[in-house]
């Protein structure tokens, strides 16, 4: 991936001006204002939701979440991707969903018994940005939003009603990226609220790392 660097240095504070360099910088700040909103609402369900509703990633690290403040939830936010997955690597969902179908009725939602309108607003921003995003310049879109070439082509077709369609029928099916992985989020979570900037960092390469080994694996 040549899109963004990662390079420790351009996570510290004293380079943040210049660094990451990434050819789709003019969108990074759209990427963390959907992400923002995607750790609000995380926040949100750690908060009202019951244990039962709550995917392994978030009621492991329930705490965590539930004392998330405004500055620590905009630092996890600071990806330079969209850490938001709606199958933006499965053609054949976004051809159905195209043709006015559900993406797939067999896939158990992350969120379990959380009602899927909660998400609707943040899906529907999601591929307003993909789609706008996808028409400006491809490749950006496959690497901000890890999806694959047909994928891009598909929702860059789509109508606006189109695309509220598919974000109102489709919201049980978002997922957030490393969501198998409550470790990672949990030192996430904790880094974000202390001072350690290197720790910060360290986890934001890693991240940086496996949304990468994703999108090669997605090549092959």
């Amino acid at each position: 991936m040549d899109e963004f660097e990662t390079d420790e240095a351009a996570e510290l504070p004293h380079s943040s001006a210049t660094s990451p360099r990434w050819t789709g910088k003019t969108s990074i700040a759209l990427a963390h204002r959907l992400n923002d909103q995607c750790v609000e609402l995380l926040c949100e369900l750690a908060t009202n939701s019951s244990s039962q509703e709550l995917p392994p990633f978030v009621l492991q690290n329930r705490d965590q979440w539930r004392l998330l403040e405004v500055d620590a939830r905009k630092r996890v936010a600071a990806f330079p991707f969209v850490i938001v997955d709606l199958r933006f690597k499965h053609a054949e969902s976004w051809q159905r969903a195209a043709d006015g179908h559900l993406m797939s009725a067999t896939d158990f939602p992350l969120f379990g018994g959380v009602p899927p309108k909660l998400f609707e607003d943040l899906i529907l921003e999601t591929l307003l940005f993909a789609r706008q995003t996808a028409r400006e310049d491809v490749n950006i879109a496959k690497a901000m939003f890890g999806m694959t070439s047909p994928v891009a082509s598909l929702i860059v077709s789509l109508t606006l009603p189109q695309i509220r369609a598919v974000a109102a029928s489709n919201a049980r099916l978002l997922r957030v990226r490393w969501d198998s992985d409550p470790e990672f989020w949990g030192e996430l979570l904790v880094a974000s609220r202390g001072s350690d900037e290197r720790a910060m960092a360290a986890l934001r390469r890693q991240g940086k790392l496996l949304f990468c080994g994703e999108l090669i694996g997605r090549q092959k």
